[in-house]
């Protein structure tokens, strides 16, 4: 009998962190339809894919960089993040560096917070440059 209660509690402390992490207060706004992502890719590389993501009061946004031609080398450059309001006003303006995980494959990530809350309606607008940073991912200009 001991040994079944040590099972079932060993499975409910178990259980607690595979769900609780789960319940956290993000939530992904270009899945949710609360912002729209347009894309300006450049004549080296392309947006792969791009998420956003509700922290609190905080927005994360994470993407994929994608060579357009294939070769060895590095994926130089930066995306400009911009977000404007639904009334077509500038709600923030920063620029990220992307970065190359590995060196065979073509692919670099990019990864900016931003300190604003966005709006239904909102549009993300990331643009690519196959220079460095501006600021080197320091926020905004």
């Amino acid at each position: 009998m001991k040994n079944h209660r040590i099972i079932f509690v060993s499975g409910l402390v178990v259980l607690n962190f595979v769900l609780l992490p789960g319940c956290a207060t993000n939530r992904d706004l270009i899945r949710d339809n609360t912002v729209a992502v347009e894309r300006i890719n450049s004549n080296r590389a392309y947006i792969k894919s791009v998420s956003a993501q509700q922290f609190d009061k905080k927005v994360s946004v994470r993407g994929t960089v994608k060579r357009r031609h294939s070769g060895r080398g590095t994926v130089r450059g930066h995306v400009d993040v911009v977000i404007f309001a639904p009334d077509g006003s500038i709600v923030s303006n920063n620029d990220t560096p992307y970065y190359r995980k590995n060196i065979k494959k073509g692919e670099a990530n990019f990864h900016v917070t931003l300190s604003d809350e966005l709006r239904v309606g909102s549009v993300l607008r990331l643009s690519l440059h196959n220079a460095p940073s501006h600021s080197d991912g320091a926020g905004n200009r």
